[in-house]
């Protein structure tokens, strides 16, 4: 097994009063394959976030270790290694922009990593052109669409070529057509760039894309299988405040509905999915 990203027994708690006294993080272990599309799934405070920023070395573990391709995080000297080998994408992509034209945004990174020059160039066209932003290179940022802005902020990670990029509720700030825009360009990150993606969300039909869903509760991992694997635990998943995806819970009650004996064992992750499955009872 090729493992990029390894939580062993992990313990994090926040120092902060206004946060509860429980750990955040309790005893996790997890590993990441390189290449693979996992998303981490829970609600607000479950702690998904956390993990998130422990696998980046953001945050520290108090127990454990978080391993990024076999580098420690509380290392100190492997960190600039770590964050070139790990990249992340944020809830609001004004946080991080910092310049006032598209292409020197993107270009920031890798120009603070001391790549030469022509190597940059070649990184924020490249990076412009995977995330179909090229043709706004000199743009404001701020005169961009909130979808358009996550998306140049995704070029300037890509920029710096990292295997690995977390995506922590990068669609939570958008609209539905954001959103759409948002996983489209995570699944060609994976299929066609080869970049490992952990996507850190709280909704189900994103999560339903991937190829393994993990779901953590109150720091622990409670859910841990491929997406058609997980959501037929519904009875956990509700007890732990989530749901279902929409297509696959329409096609659970139509199935407990006895209506349709044909649909026993089949399940649906997508609407596409669902229409097809539908399509081939009814006719």
């Amino acid at each position: 097994m090729n493992v990029i990203l390894e939580a062993q027994n992990v313990v994090f708690a926040y120092e902060n009063e206004d946060v509860e006294a429980r750990n955040a993080v309790e005893n996790v272990s997890l590993s990441i394959e390189r290449g693979s599309f996992v998303a981490i799934l829970g609600q607000n405070g479950s702690g998904k976030s956390t993990l998130a920023k422990l696998f980046n070395g953001i945050l520290l573990p108090l127990e454990g270790k978080i391993l990024v391709d076999g580098m420690d995080t509380t290392h100190e000297d492997q960190l600039i290694n770590i964050r070139k080998r790990v990249g992340m994408v944020f809830q609001n992509p004004d946080n991080q922009l910092v310049a006032t034209v598209v292409e020197e945004d993107v270009a920031f990174a890798p120009e603070n990593l001391g790549v030469p020059t022509n190597e940059i160039r070649l990184r924020v066209d490249k990076a412009l052109d995977v995330v179909g932003m090229r043709e706004y290179a000199h743009h404001a940022p701020h005169q961009l669409s909130g979808g358009q802005k996550q998306r140049v902020a995704i070029a300037g990670i890509l920029a710096m070529g990292p295997e690995c990029i977390i995506f922590d509720e990068s669609t939570a700030m958008l609209d539905p057509r954001g959103r759409e825009e948002i996983m489209e360009t995570i699944r060609h990150l994976n299929r066609v760039e080869q970049k490992t993606i952990v996507l850190i969300t709280h909704y189900m039909e994103e999560a339903a894309l991937a190829d393994r869903v993990v779901v953590i509760h109150d720091g622990t991992i409670r859910l841990d299988g491929k997406p058609e694997e997980v959501f037929r635990h519904q009875n956990e998943l509700y007890s732990i405040g989530l749901s279902l995806p929409q297509a696959t819970d329409l096609i659970a009650r139509l199935e407990e509905s006895g209506l349709y004996p044909e649909l026993q064992g089949k399940t649906a992750l997508t609407e596409e999915e669902a229409a097809v499955l539908l399509e081939s009872i009814l006719k």
